[in-house]
């Protein structure tokens, strides 16, 4: 008895108190509020993805008869606009809240991110030269690399902005004006920074940086989430840390999967 009296009191007096700084840390707080923003996206997304596949041949058919044999696709479209923006709002929500909770201009700091997440992004050409982002990028597909901007690049923009390396307005400029020229160094440097990596990437034979995140973290993950306990203990593990057990399994085991 005395033996698990203390491994309960190691528990309750080391253990929770350390989980629970770790869970309350301003980094986890916005990685779990960023997210939290595609909730409404992904069930708008889900009910039109429903009533386009729902699984009743009788449906199906008379579906097809009345509106078309392209009527599922012409219904899912809502559901196309809402599942492939999941990256464009993580990286958003993210910067946005974690920017807010150092009290530094959140929009600026979002935009800035959403650039840098951009640049990361490997470009498509079409036959006429034009180029284009692949949709696939802007998805799950494009989760990891959101997380990582969303977190490490605001944090790179507030260490800028926490050291005056802004331009400063005077006091009559209304705040919209004044917020986007303090973003113009800390901006320019931080997209000159990713141009770099970029450039230095595409040199290697990783080829892109959504590469490089993939074989480190995606693919090991994808594979943990592949075994029969690695869904549970992840799904485990976000629930610990204070997140939702609908918002963050969805999409983090999807692009584990995709990645991996």
């Amino acid at each position: 008895m005395s033996e698990n009296n203390n491994k309960s009191s190691f528990v309750n007096d080391r253990l929770v108190p350390f989980f629970g700084k770790i869970a309350g840390s301003r980094h986890l707080i916005a990685l779990r509020d960023g997210m939290t923003l595609a909730v409404p996206m992904i069930i708008i997304g889900s009910v039109f993805m429903i009533i386009a596949q729902f699984p009743i041949k009788g449906y199906q058919t008379f579906m097809a008869n009345t509106f078309g044999s392209n009527w599922a696709t012409i219904v899912q479209y809502p559901t196309n606009a809402s599942f492939h923006i999941m990256g464009l709002i993580a990286v958003i929500g993210i910067s946005y809240n974690l920017a807010k909770s150092y009290k530094v201009d959140p929009i600026s700091a979002s935009i800035v991110s959403l650039g840098a997440w951009f640049l990361t992004i490997p470009l498509n050409t079409d036959k006429a030269g034009a180029l284009w982002v692949p949709l696939t990028q802007l998805d799950s597909a494009g989760l990891f690399t959101a997380l990582l901007i969303g977190l490490f690049i605001t944090d790179f923009y507030v260490f800028m902005v926490h050291r005056n390396w802004t331009i400063k307005m005077p006091d009559s400029v209304p705040p919209a004006v004044s917020n986007s020229f303090a973003a113009l160094v800390p901006g320019f440097v931080i997209l000159f920074l990713m141009w770099l990596l970029r450039l230095a990437v595409e040199a290697s034979p990783m080829q892109s940086i959504p590469n490089v995140i993939s074989f480190v973290l995606a693919k090991p993950l994808g594979l943990l989430s592949n075994t029969l306990p690695g869904p549970w203990l992840l799904n485990s593990l976000y629930v610990f840390f204070g997140f939702s057990g609908f918002t963050v399994p969805t999409w983090f085991l999807g692009s584990c999967n995709q990645s991996g």
